[in-house]
C-alpha cells in the first residue's frame, strides 16, 4: 500500500474519499509546480529562481514531512518529462525549483525567436507528409535569406 503524499494538516479537510485525496493532490502538485517554475526578479534586479522551503509550507499550507512527500512525487512525474527538482541552500534556507536536463536558450531577442520559428515550422510542415523528408540547413538558409 502507497503511502498519501498529502499531509494531515491540509488546506480542506479531506473527506477519505480517494477521488477527493487524488484531486487534493493533483491540485497540491499543480500549485507546487507552478511555484517551482516561475523565475521573479528580486529588490535588486537580479533574476532570481526557486522558492523558500518555509515559503512552500505556508502558501500549501503543510509540514515540512508533507512538503517533502509532495517533492518527491514532484521528482518522480516530471523526471520522464527531462525535468528535476532542485534543492539548493542559500544561506540558512533550503530553495527549491525545477530545471530542464536539456540545454536551452536564455531569454531570446526578436530575430532570435524569427529564426526559431522559421526552423519550428519548417519541421511541422515536413512532419505533415506521408513520408517525412528531409529538411536541409540550405532550405532554412534559403527560407531565412529569401525572407
Amino acid at each position: 500500500m502507497t503511502t498519501n503524499p498529502i499531509p494531515s494538516n491540509s488546506v480542506k479537510p479531506s473527506t477519505g474519499e480517494p477521488e477527493d485525496e487524488a484531486f487534493e493532490q493533483r491540485h497540491l502538485l499543480g500549485q507546487l509546480f507552478a511555484a517551482l517554475t516561475a523565475r521573479f526578479r528580486d529588490e535588486d534586479g537580479q533574476l532570481s529562481i526557486g522558492v523558500k522551503r518555509q515559503d512552500l509550507q505556508e502558501a500549501l499550507h503543510i509540514n515540512k514531512e508533507g512538503l517533502l512527500r509532495l517533492l518527491d512525487l514532484l521528482r518522480q512525474q516530471i523526471t520522464p518529462l527531462g525535468l528535476e527538482l532542485v534543492e539548493y541552500r542559500l544561506g540558512r534556507d533550503t530553495l527549491y525549483c525545477v530545471r530542464t536536463l536539456y540545454g536551452v536558450p536564455g531569454e531570446l531577442t526578436d530575430p532570435e525567436y524569427a529564426v526559431l520559428g522559421v526552423v519550428i515550422s519548417s519541421i511541422e510542415r515536413a512532419s505533415k507528409h506521408r513520408r517525412p523528408r528531409r529538411i536541409s540547413t540550405k532550405d532554412i538558409e534559403t527560407i531565412l535569406v529569401a525572407r
